[in-house]
């Protein structure tokens, strides 16, 4: 028993000289600028392009062409690598080293704050550009309700009398819930032309455009 406690001291002795027991995982690099021929690859990989807004890891092998150029931030600590090609390097933990007879970076220091929000970055951005799609499809889904509400108060329209505005009302409350406010006047117009002398109507009237008002100035 005495020899195992010996042997797993002296274990974590040498782990603790050598800081493996304590090593933090490698946080990366943020790509910031990619910009011409950049392109990268880590052991047993094809070389690709290196996109902006990407996180490269130590180890990476970074070869920049001539005319171009890629700008990092470790994440580590702050350094700021603004590179011109022609050159070649190598992401470490907390800076790149060049190979060979290649161009020297222009280094800053960011601050700690600035860092911080940089290490959430990526994920920000990849979350922007997902919420991008959806709101693609949702302007697909809302073109179509819009369409189909519409063709139906077409329908109810010609089924109604001259002063029933309850089609209107359908329609408005639609454009309402799709939030496609700009839609709204020629409804709003048309209350007020079957039901000139319906208080309630110009009251309905009145409450749908200062919704409409609002949405202007909002975007104004």
């Amino acid at each position: 028993m005495l020899n195992v406690l010996r042997v797993a001291c002296a274990l974590f002795i040498s782990l603790l000289i050598t800081g493996t027991a304590w090593a933090e995982p490698d946080p990366g690099a943020f790509v910031t600028r990619s910009s011409g021929s950049v392109n990268f690859h880590t052991e047993g990989t094809a070389a690709a392009p290196l996109p902006p807004f990407a996180k490269i890891f130590s180890g990476t092998q970074v070869s920049i062409g001539a005319d171009s150029k890629l700008q990092l931030v470790y994440l580590q600590n702050g350094r700021q690598e603004f590179w011109s090609g022609p050159a070649s390097l190598e992401i470490g933990i907390d800076a790149s080293s060049a190979k060979g007879e290649t161009a020297s970076p222009t280094i800053k220091m960011l601050p700690p704050y600035m860092v911080d929000v940089l290490t959430r970055s990526q994920d920000v951005i990849s979350d922007i550009q997902s919420r991008q799609g959806m709101i693609r499809v949702r302007s697909l889904m809302t073109a179509r309700k819009v369409r189909k509400a519409e063709a139906n108060y077409t329908t109810m329209r010609a089924e109604s009398a001259d002063d029933d505005i309850t089609p209107e009302i359908y329609l408005l409350t639609t454009y309402d819930e799709l939030k496609v406010y700009k839609r709204m006047e020629r409804p709003l117009q048309e209350i007020l032309k079957r039901q000139p002398n319906n208080e309630a109507a110009q009251r309905l009237h009145d409450q749908f455009m200062a919704i409409l008002e609002a949405e202007q100035e909002a975007l104004q």
